[in-house]
C-alpha cells in the first residue's frame, strides 16, 4: 500500500556486516506513502482485517479455534443458536439412509456435550436460504427505501478527521525525535508515543475502511434488488456468497443477516 517500515534489521558487527532481526533493540520508523502503492490502501487494510478474522475464528462453548473454510458458500457463515459454534457440512448415515446434512461442530467433535442443536439436511437449509432471498426480493421496493435511508445516515467524516489528527501528531513526534537524536537525548518515550499513535492510526484506518465497505455492500444490494425479478427459482452458491453474511440456527427458525444489514427470520 506504499508504506515502509525502516530498520526491520540492524548491523551488530560493522566489520563482518552481520545483520539480525530487530527485536526492539533499536527504534523502527514507519513511513507513510514511502513509495508507489501496488494496491489501494483501503483494499490492503480490508484484506488484512479479513485474514485476521479468518485466522482467529473461535466458537462454541470451549472457545476453540475453528478452521475457516470457503469450499461451500454456507461454510463458516452458519452458526448454532445454542452454543454459538459453526455448522459443518457432513455425510450422515441414519439407519441405512445416506444424507448430506449440516450439523453443529460442537456435536460433531464432542459427542455427548450438552448442545441440543438440530441437524438440517442440505436440501432443507438451501431451501430456507432461497426463501429468505425471495422474501427480500418480494418486498424489494420497501427494502430499497430502508437501504437508501441507511446509506444516507452513515457518517464517515469522523474517521477522516481522526486520521488527519493522528497524522499531525505522528509528524510532530517524528520532528521531536529527530531533534532529540541530534542532541543525543533519551528519545525512548517519544518512540513509544509514535508506536502508540501508529497503532491508533491503524485502528482508525480499519474503521474507515469498514465504513466504506459497509456503504459499498448497501449500494450493491440496492443495485441487485433493482435488477432482479421478484423471485429466484434455484439455489445459487455465488448469490449466497454475494448477499448473506451470517445464518443462525434455532429450534424453530433461522435468522438471516444479509451483508447490507437486512435481517430476516424464517420459520422452519
Amino acid at each position: 500500500m506504499g508504506d515502509a517500515l525502516l530498520q526491520k534489521t540492524y548491523t551488530v558487527d560493522c566489520l563482518t556486516k552481520k545483520r539480525v532481526a530487530n527485536d526492539g533493540t533499536v527504534p523502527q520508523y514507519y513511513v507513510n506513502n514511502d513509495h508507489e502503492a501496488i494496491i489501494p490502501r483501503e483494499l490492503f487494510t480490508r484484506v488484512q482485517e479479513e485474514m485476521k478474522r479468518r485466522t482467529n475464528i473461535r466458537q462454541g462453548m470451549d472457545g476453540k479455534r475453528r478452521v475457516y473454510s470457503s469450499k461451500y458458500a454456507l461454510s463458516s457463515i452458519v452458526f448454532c443458536g445454542h452454543c454459538g459454534d459453526m455448522y459443518r457440512r457432513t455425510h450422515w448415515n441414519n439407519h441405512g439412509k445416506k444424507l448430506i446434512v449440516w450439523r453443529c461442530v460442537t456435536r460433531l467433535n464432542a459427542p455427548g456435550v450438552e448442545c441440543p442443536a438440530r441437524t438440517l439436511s442440505e436440501i432443507q437449509l438451501q431451501n430456507l436460504v432461497l426463501e429468505a432471498i425471495n422474501k427480500v426480493l418480494g418486498g424489494k421496493q420497501r427494502a430499497i427505501k430502508v437501504l437508501e435511508t441507511n446509506i444516507s445516515e452513515v457518517v464517515g467524516n469522523a474517521h477522516i478527521e481522526e486520521l488527519e489528527r493522528i497524522k499531525q501528531q505522528i509528524e510532530k513526534q517524528q520532528t521531536l525525535l529527530v531533534k532529540m537524536t541530534a542532541a543525543s537525548e533519551d528519545y525512548s518515550k517519544v518512540v513509544d508515543k509514535i508506536y502508540a499513535l501508529q497503532k491508533e492510526q491503524e485502528e482508525a484506518m480499519a474503521a474507515n475502511v469498514n465504513y466504506k465497505a459497509g456503504k459499498e455492500r448497501i449500494q450493491e444490494m440496492i443495485e441487485y434488488l433493482g435488477s432482479q425479478p421478484k423471485r429466484v427459482t434455484a439455489y445459487d452458491e455465488q448469490l449466497v456468497r454475494k448477499l448473506i453474511e451470517k445464518i443462525i440456527v434455532y429450534d424453530d427458525h433461522l435468522d438471516f443477516l444479509f451483508k447490507s444489514g437486512i435481517q430476516i427470520e424464517m420459520k422452519g
